[in-house]
């Protein structure tokens, strides 16, 4: 083999390996502008919107404690049972997404927590095979590993979420007489 042809082989292997790593941090950079515009705190925005237009409209205390009951007055806090998590679980199940349950400290994932780009004010995230993760019996929410774990934006559960915000907003919006 001359040395030219040798030039080309080696060239050709560093230009390889060059585009893997370029491809692999657009994947990384894309996944990360996909975590701006669906954090855990949108997501939260998008429930309460939900809730107050398109959903039950449920002032439990709950609710009112997740800010997801708007503005309320202390007399409009109901003593009942939730009625926005049946109504959203159900909603959110039809564009398959999955709920999970975080019913103590060890469900919660510490290596990956303080460092994941899905929460904000270091959120917990939780390694519980779900979606959408409710804590503390309904006083907060967070995502679960089937969509903290997406590698890509391709990534199938990923898209889930995406078509529960747009799901919402129409929903919202039909509400609001906006279609």
């Amino acid at each position: 083999m001359a040395n030219i042809d040798k030039l080309v082989f080696v060239s050709k292997l560093l230009l390889d390996q060059r585009l893997i790593e370029l491809k692999q941090e657009n994947e990384s950079l894309k996944l990360e502008l996909f975590w701006r515009d669906y954090k855990f705190h949108k997501l939260q925005h998008q429930m309460k919107n939900w809730n107050l237009y398109g959903g039950p409209k449920c002032k439990c205390n709950a609710c009112c404690g997740q800010d997801l009951a708007g503005d309320y007055e202390l007399e409009d806090i109901q003593e009942r049972i939730c009625g926005f998590k049946p109504a959203f679980e159900s909603f959110a199940a039809v564009h398959g997404l999955t709920f999970g349950k975080a019913s103590h400290p060890i469900d919660e994932c510490l290596d990956e927590c303080h460092t994941h780009i899905s929460g904000d004010n270091c959120l917990f995230v939780y390694d519980i095979d779900a979606h959408i993760i409710q804590i503390d019996n309904g006083s907060r929410w967070t995502y679960g590993t089937k969509l903290w774990k997406a590698k890509s934006v391709s990534d199938p559960e990923l898209k889930k979420l995406v078509v529960l915000f747009k799901a919402i907003d129409t929903q919202v919006r039909i509400d609001l007489g906006l279609f």
